[in-house]
């Protein structure tokens, strides 16, 4: 948007869900910042709420055994920066999502 001006007016784009409503999600930031200084990356949460979610399986299964952790990871809904997620058969994380976003009076605005 800074480089386009008002050349990026009514433009689409995706990414991450906007969870900064999330109390978890604004912890972790500030604990984050608190620690290092700076803010985190663009893909913080989604590591942030991975390790909860790896963490919760081993405690759940009592185990570091992959397949242990493997059956939790896929049956435990577990609460994360990003909301409440888990990992499907393929490994992937379901309950994180992508929103569209369009830039709207020189700012990017979450489509609903």
């Amino acid at each position: 948007i800074k480089v386009a001006g008002k050349y990026a007016e009514g433009v689409y784009a995706t990414g991450p869900m906007d969870v900064s409503s999330n109390p978890m999600a604004a912890a972790a930031k500030e604990a984050h910042k608190a620690a290092y200084g700076e803010d985190p990356g663009a893909f913080f949460l989604n590591a942030y709420a991975a390790a909860l979610d790896l963490l919760n399986a081993i405690e759940q299964s009592g185990s570091t055994d992959y397949d242990a952790i493997s059956k939790s990871l896929q049956s435990d809904l577990v609460d994360t920066p990003l909301g409440k997620i888990k990992f499907d058969m393929m490994g992937d994380a379901t309950g994180v999502g992508f929103s569209m976003y369009r830039v709207q009076n020189g700012a990017y605005v979450e489509l609903k």
